[in-house]
């Protein structure tokens, strides 16, 4: 976490007819959230709602300057990240307003509100498999405790987005796609009358969304999982406006998501490469990475290294031991 006061909230132009756009602060490296608006004569549906805790109440007494109250008829978490869910418990029950979310994102959140010491001892298990020294798996369990900080409990009860069903926000009809990969059920949304999607993490503009194994599933594919999640969404018009929950709405949702898939081809070809000697995931990091990464960046590094690896070896491609310690190493087959 970077910052501890709220900058102002900015309404910037609204992408279509409709819809809002409002760019929330962040107290991260990421700086700053999209928040959309969908407008209807019942009121609006926000989806997303930034952080939780006194960062998030700050910054809900910015965005209230934009927005009555009293306008806001439903609230949309399209997954369990703090950006996007950590403030919904508290707004939800300050508007007395509807949640929607996938049921995942729902347990998730209380999930992670509810871990102690023996899931620690898991992610220190975990920080063993990928070879992280000691020390830097110490500071790496600290993000773990900062989710609380950040993310209000969720609404007692909440309506269910299911996988390709349809629901009415903001007056018109929008189609429930839920993507894998960089969270579980991560919910997006198209309108087919507007030629919108709102894509929340999966598909951004700049950069590529961190997609993780983490060591409640330390054995799960979430690359694999990701990839056919974009091999959905390019189905879509190629037209289609996204509106993606950091950076600038666009347009070309196919050629990004080719460029996203050639990444991690590229990602891939250079871990298979850096793997000619046997390596653990931490000693990954500086070939495959930018070398001089913080302990932070150095665990997300990691969590990449190990959705790439699950792949690979699910391929067929490369091959992996264990040591007497629980150290997986990984080695190219030959």
């Amino acid at each position: 976490m970077q910052r501890t006061n709220p900058t102002a909230v900015k309404e910037v132009e609204a992408p279509c007819a409709g819809i809002r756009r409002l760019v929330l602060p962040l107290p991260y490296e990421v700086q700053t959230l999209n928040v959309y608006l969908l407008e209807g004569e019942g009121g609006s549906t926000v989806v997303d709602t930034g952080v939780g805790g006194p960062f998030g109440r700050a910054t809900w007494g910015s965005v209230f300057e934009h927005l009555a109250p009293a306008s806001i008829s439903a609230l949309v978490g399209t997954h369990y990240h703090p950006d996007h869910i950590g403030a919904a418990g508290w707004l939800a029950a300050k508007l007395d307003v509807p949640f929607l979310c996938s049921q995942v994102c729902w347990l998730v959140t209380k999930l992670l509100l509810s871990q102690d010491q023996s899931d620690q001892e898991e992610q220190l298990r975990f920080f063993r498999r990928l070879g992280t020294s000691s020390e830097d798996a110490e500071v790496m369990l600290a993000p773990a405790n900062g989710y609380k900080l950040v993310v209000d409990p969720p609404p007692p009860a909440f309506f269910r987005l299911r996988d390709g069903a349809e629901v009415r926000l903001g007056g018109r009809t929008w189609r429930v796609c839920c993507c894998e990969g960089h969270a579980s059920e991560l919910v997006t949304l198209y309108s087919e009358e507007l030629g919108v999607l709102l894509c929340s993490d999966q598909v951004l503009p700049e950069i590529s969304p961190n997609v993780s194994v983490w060591s409640t599933s330390p054995e799960d594919d979430p690359l694999g999982a990701y990839l056919a999640s974009l091999a959905r969404l390019r189905e879509l018009p190629d037209e289609t406006l996204c509106l993606p929950a950091h950076g600038e709405p666009f347009r070309g949702l196919r050629r990004r998501v080719d460029e996203l898939v050639e990444h991690h081809r590229l990602r891939l070809q250079r871990i298979v490469e850096a793997l000619e000697e046997r390596r653990t995931v931490a000693a990954l990091v500086d070939p495959v990475f930018t070398p001089g990464l913080g302990t932070f960046e150095r665990m997300f590094a990691q969590g990449e290294l190990q959705a790439h690896l699950a792949l690979l070896l699910g391929r067929g491609e490369i091959e992996r031991e264990e040591d007497e310690r629980g150290t997986w190493w990984y080695a190219r087959k030959r």
